[in-house]
């Protein structure tokens, strides 16, 4: 039997350069012997570990409970410690909306100018979201302030641009005289049914509810503009008797012919005899009736004839009373001639003053 010589070091040990190539076997090394020193770096593989299951892409390696050794797994909750995940255990972009409990994000949590309009949900912009002010004319979409969005008496004069206001935003009688300036009508506002001519009245006209400038014949045909009321006095003093008198019109002389100059009256246009009143300025003693009477002549004639006539009645006691009428029709036209002519049945008692007066209505138009 052949023996081999061992070196050994100043330590008393066996230098690896007398071990042979794989002599040490698992068998020559006691349990526990090998230490974390022992192994060098980079030099266990998944190979050289007891795992339970086989591996699976993307699964951590974790101990089982209870001393069950080593198993590929998912890490859950309960096996991450309270703020163990830092913002370096994080991938970039691993967390999306699902990681985010609600209200976790907080306002200092966004850095400025990081809400962009993609970032903003549908709607989500509220009124309570909108700060004071924050709102300007930049903000606004062209026709987005509709007439619901104005409050009522919002707009004031100020708010209105010069000439915007048109006939269509004018409502139906909005428009009362206070809001019309003085002078601001003048011929061409108006919307007359017929156009005029110089001299034209403006005329109201029922039937076609409306206005229209006509002729100032055929306006006084319908209201009497074209017609004027004169007075004449007829005043006169005399004992009448019971005989014709013819009062006069121009002197307080009555006579007792029409061939007078004061006993009739030429016209230079249409006149119509509308009312007499008469009125003798005495005690009434006795009871009398007045006969009063029209006469007309035409024009190069010196001929009257009678055209109407009345009676006025006196009673006893009816002391400055005056008797009125308007029966007694006579109609002139230019160039006639009118007298009016007096008769009482008895003698109203001596020469007293007779107070008379006619209305005559006068055509005003075509003079």
């Amino acid at each position: 039997m052949a023996y081999k010589k061992i070196i050994l070091d100043e330590t008393d040990s066996v230098n690896s350069t007398n071990i042979k190539s794989s002599a040490v076997t698992t068998a020559k090394i006691a349990d526990s012997a090998v230490t974390s020193a022992k192994i060098a770096a980079n030099t266990i593989t998944t190979s050289d570990m007891l795992i339970g299951n086989t591996a699976i892409s993307g699964y951590p390696l974790l101990f089982g409970p209870s001393g069950g050794g080593m198993f590929w797994n998912q890490i859950d909750t309960g096996a991450i410690a309270n703020d163990a995940v830092t913002n370096g255990k994080i991938a970039d972009e691993a967390i999306d909306n699902n990681k985010l409990a609600d209200n976790a994000i907080l306002d200092n949590h966004i850095s400025d100018s990081a809400v962009t309009t993609a970032k903003i949900n549908g709607s989500a912009v509220t009124t309570a979201k909108i700060a004071n002010d924050a709102v300007t004319s930049a903000k606004l979409a062209d026709f987005a302030v509709t007439g619901e969005i104005i409050a009522d008496e919002g707009i004031n004069s100020g708010k209105l641009a010069d000439n915007s206001v048109g006939t269509d935003n004018i409502s139906n009688l909005a428009v009362t005289s206070a809001k019309i300036a003085n002078d601001s009508i003048d011929a061409n506002k108006l919307n007359p049914i017929a156009n005029g001519s110089s001299g034209y009245l403006l005329q109201y006209v029922a039937a076609s509810t409306g206005i229209t400038w006509a002729s100032p014949s055929t306006v006084g045909a319908t209201t009497g503009f074209d017609k004027n009321y004169q007075h004449f006095c007829h005043n006169f003093y005399d004992d009448i008797g019971n005989f014709t008198h013819y009062i006069p019109w121009n002197t307080g002389n009555e006579t007792t012919t029409t061939l007078s100059s004061n006993s009739s009256f030429l016209a230079v246009d249409t006149m119509d005899l509308k009312k007499i009143s008469i009125k003798p300025m005495q005690f009434i003693g006795t009871a009398f009736t007045l006969t009063v009477r029209a006469y007309r002549a035409n024009n190069n004639s010196s001929s009257f004839s009678m055209v109407d006539s009345i009676t006025m009645d006196w009673n006893v006691g009816e002391n400055y009373h005056a008797n009125e009428s308007t029966d007694l029709d006579c109609t002139l036209s230019s160039g006639q001639t009118v007298a009016i002519y007096i008769d009482a049945n008895v003698d109203p008692g001596g020469t007293i003053h007779w107070l008379a007066s006619t209305v005559w209505e006068v055509d005003r138009v075509g003079l």
